[in-house]
């Protein structure tokens, strides 16, 4: 896949991230009880606890919005802020075009900048693809 842009997401883009929580739900992964409504999911966008992340391709001056990650704060045992990759939902019609290794990427790149002494992931279990990724020695240790 050519050209994919990892971005956070903002409060003008709630309604495409929106249809990608849905497509998560949707998946199977994710109960229906616990997906964020519309005015959590604002709340997520303004900054507000959550850092939510979006992979998109632009084409013909039109965004396609392929995936997104979701990380919140963690405090540690030691009371050190970390952070935690809670969830990490790429497409199907997406998946296995590099699009995993963006996400993740920025996720390790946004927790460096945050000066996190580890990233904490309960989303590499719901996929073995991204699990074998978040583990390989390319990232691994890297938060």
């Amino acid at each position: 896949m050519d050209t994919i842009v990892v971005k956070r997401a903002s409060l003008k883009e709630v309604d495409y991230v929106n249809d990608l929580f849905d497509q998560y739900r949707i998946s199977g992964r994710r109960c229906t009880a616990t997906l964020p409504g519309r005015d959590d999911l604002e709340e997520m966008l303004e900054g507000r606890g959550y850092i939510v992340l979006v992979a998109v391709k632009p084409y013909r001056g039109v965004l396609h919005y392929l995936g997104y990650a979701q990380l919140s704060p963690v405090v540690s045992a030691s009371g050190e802020k970390d952070w935690g990759l809670g969830e990490l939902f790429v497409l199907p019609e997406a998946q296995h075009n590099g699009v995993e290794k963006a996400l993740l990427a920025a996720v390790m790149n946004y927790t460096k900048r945050k000066d996190a002494l580890e990233l904490l992931s309960e989303a590499a279990s719901h996929s073995d693809a991204i699990k074998e990724l978040y583990e390989s020695k390319e990232y691994a240790g890297n938060a």
